[in-house]
C-alpha cells in the first residue's frame, strides 16, 4: 500500500472507529440519565477535546451529585435530595462513559500524531467541500483553512502555487467526503528538468558520449555517437561495447576495468565504424546511477588529425629525399658531366662522351623519380575505388616480354597506384633481367592480394629488408634507389603493405596488400 492509500485508511478507520460527534454522545448520556433518575440539571465537561454541555443552561438546583473521571467530569442536581444509592450506580455508568472518552481521545490522539508528522499536505473536506480538519503541513501553506470552503485548484492532480509544485491524490470517504492529500514536488520537478537539460547537452555535444554500465553494456549513446559509427541507438543499447567497436579487446578491457578501479582514464584508442576504422581520444570516467557504477566516455574524433599529422611526417621526409637528391646526387651527375666533357675537349677521348651521358641518363632518371615523390608528397586527393586489372593491362602494353594477368578486385588508390605497379614491373626487367611476368590478384577478408612473380636473378635474403629503403641499389645495373622506396611510400599512403618472397623455381615475387573495396570480385 502507498503512502496515500494508507493515510485515507487512517481516515477512514478513524472515522469508523468514533462517533462522528463525540459531543453528541456526551449529551445523549446526560439526557438519558436525567429522565431515568430524575435529575432537573445535568453538566458535563471534556477538556481535550474543548466540550462543555449544560442542560438546561443556568438551571437553579438545590442537590447535586459530581463524578471527576480521567477524560471527564459530570454534575447531576435536582430539587430533591438525591438518594445515596444513585451515586454508585450512576458512577458505574460515568465510569463506562469515561472509558469510551478515553479509548476515542487516545486513538484520536495518535492518529493526529501520525498525520501531523507527515510532510505532505493533508486535508479532509466534507460532501460540501467544506474543510473538516487540516495537519500543519496544510496550515504552513494554506493558512486557517477549516471551515472554508477548499479551492478547487487543488483538486486538479498538478498544481503551482506560490512559485512551487505540487501533486495532489484525492480519496473518497464512504458517508463523511474526501481526503486531499498533497506532496510537494518541486525539487522533483527540478531534478527532472535539470535531467532533461543535461539529457539535451549530452545529446547535442559534438562529442561522442557513451556510458557503459559494469559489464560493459552501452546504456548511452548520443546523436553523435550516431553519426561517427553509423549506428543508430536503438541498434546499440543493451549490447556490448567491446563486441561491437572494439578492434583490440584485451588491451581496452585493462583500460575499462582501470578505469572503474580509479574513478577515471583518458587515452586514444580506435574504434570500428561502419565506414571503417576512427581514431578518438577518450576521456571517461565513473558516475553514480540508481545505485549503479557506470563509465561515462567522452571522444572526440581524431581520425583527420592523426592522418595529417602522419601526412605531414611523410611529406618531411619526401621532401627531405627530394631536397637529398637535388643537392647531391644529381649536382654530383652534373659534375661528372661537366668533366668529363672539359676532358674530352683536351684528349678527344670517346669514353668520356660514354661516361658524360651515362651521367646524365641517370640524372634524367632521378629527376623522373622526383616528378614521382612530388605527385605523391602533392597528391590530398581522397582514395577512391580502384579496379586493378585495368592498370595492369595498360601498363603491360609498354613492355616487351609477357605479363599475364589473372584476376581482379576494387582497392581504394589514386593516380599513383600506375606508378606503384611500374616501379616494380621495370624493376623486375630491368635489373631482375626476367623474360615474363605472371600477376595474380586475389582478395580475402577485406584485403585485396596483388602477387607480382618474376623468373629472373632473384632478391638475396640479406638485401630483402634494405630494399625499400631510400637510396639503396646494388648489382651491375643499380639504379637510382628510388623506385622501390616510391612504391613503398605508395602503400603506405593506402594503408597496404609491400613485401617480397623467393618464387619457385627462380625469380622474385613482390607481395602487395590492399585495403579492398566492399562488394562482388570483379573477373
Amino acid at each position: 500500500m502507498d503512502k496515500n492509500r494508507l493515510i485515507s485508511a487512517l481516515y477512514e478507520i478513524s472515522m469508523n472507529i468514533k462517533p462522528e460527534n463525540p459531543g453528541k454522545l456526551v449529551e445523549t448520556f446526560l439526557i438519558t440519565t436525567s429522565r431515568n433518575f430524575g435529575f432537573s440539571y445535568a453538566y458535563a465537561e471534556v477538556p481535550k477535546l474543548n466540550l462543555k454541555i449544560e442542560i438546561p443552561k443556568k438551571a437553579v438546583y438545590a442537590h447535586k451529585i459530581s463524578f471527576e473521571k480521567k477524560a471527564c467530569r459530570i454534575i447531576f442536581g435536582g430539587k430533591k435530595e438525591i438518594p445515596a444509592e444513585y451515586f454508585s450506580a450512576i458512577e458505574l455508568l460515568v465510569e463506562k462513559l469515561d472509558s469510551v472518552l478515553e479509548c476515542l481521545l487516545l486513538a484520536d490522539e495518535r492518529y493526529r500524531k501520525i498525520v501531523e508528522n507527515i510532510k505532505d499536505i493533508i486535508i479532509l473536506v466534507n460532501n460540501d467541500g467544506v474543510v473538516v480538519e487540516a495537519n500543519n503541513a496544510a496550515e504552513k501553506v494554506l493558512g486557517k483553512i477549516i471551515g472554508k470552503k477548499l479551492d478547487k485548484k487543488w483538486y486538479d492532480g498538478f498544481i503551482t502555487h506560490e512559485g512551487r509544485f505540487y501533486s495532489s491524490s484525492i480519496y473518497n470517504l464512504k458517508d463523511v467526503g474526501k481526503v486531499v492529500i498533497v506532496s510537494d514536488i518541486t525539487e522533483k520537478v527540478k531534478l527532472e528538468k535539470e535531467k532533461e537539460f543535461v539529457e539535451k547537452i549530452i545529446e547535442t555535444a559534438n562529442s561522442l558520449i557513451v556510458g557503459l554500465d559494469e559489464k560493459g553494456r552501452i546504456v548511452m549513446f548520443n546523436r553523435k555517437c550516431e553519426e561517427i559509427t553509423g549506428y543508430a541507438r536503438e541498434e546499440v543499447l543493451g549490447k556490448n561495447w567491446f563486441d561491437i567497436f572494439v578492434p583490440r579487446v584485451e588491451y581496452t578491457l585493462k583500460i575499462f576495468k582501470k578505469t572503474l578501479e580509479i574513478g577515471w582514464n583518458s587515452y586514444i584508442h580506435p574504434i570500428r565504424a561502419k565506414t571503417g576504422e576512427k581514431i578518438i581520444s577518450w576521456s571517461n570516467t565513473v558516475v553514480e546511477r540508481e545505485g549503479e557504477r557506470i563509465i561515462v566516455a567522452i571522444g572526440n574524433d581524431i581520425t583527420d588529425e592523426v592522418s595529417a599529422r602522419r601526412r605531414a611526417e611523410e611529406l618531411s621526409e619526401l621532401f627531405r629525399v627530394i631536397n637529398k637528391i637535388m643537392r647531391h646526387d644529381i649536382l654530383n651527375d652534373l659534375s661528372i658531366v661537366v668533366g668529363a666533357l672539359e676532358l674530352y675537349m683536351e684528349n678527344k677521348d670517346v669514353f668520356l662522351i660514354e661516361k658524360a651521358i651515362k651521367a646524365a641518363y641517370k640524372s634524367i632518371n632521378l629527376i623522373k623519380e622526383i616528378r614521382q615523390l612530388e605527385s605523391l608528397a602533392l597528391s590530398g586527393k581522397t582514395l577512391k575505388p580502384t579496379p586493378i586489372k585495368p592498370v595492369l593491362e595498360e601498363l603491360a602494353k609498354y613492355y616487351s616480354i609477357p605479363i599475364n594477368i589473372d584476376g581482379n578486385c576494387i582497392v581504394l588508390a589514386d593516380e599513383a597506384i600506375s606508378s606503384l605497379f611500374d616501379n616494380i614491373i621495370r624493376n623486375a626487367v630491368i635489373h631482375g633481367k626476367t623474360n615474363r611476368i605472371d600477376i595474380k590478384v586475389k582478395r580475402k577478408n577485406g584485403v585485396c592480394e596483388v602477387r607480382i612473380a618474376d623468373y629472373g636473378r632473384g632478391i638475396p635474403n640479406e638485401i630483402k629488408k634494405k630494399i625499400f629503403d631510400e637510396g639503396f641499389s646494388h648489382g651491375e645495373t643499380k639504379g637510382t634507389g628510388l623506385g622501390l622506396y616510391v612504391a613503398k611510400k605508395v602503400m603506405e599512403r593506402y594503408g597496404g603493405s609491400i613485401s617480397i618472397e623467393d618464387n619457385n623455381p627462380k625469380g622474385a615475387v613482390f607481395v602487395l596488400r590492399f585495403k579492398a573495396v566492399w562488394g562482388k570480385m570483379l573477373v
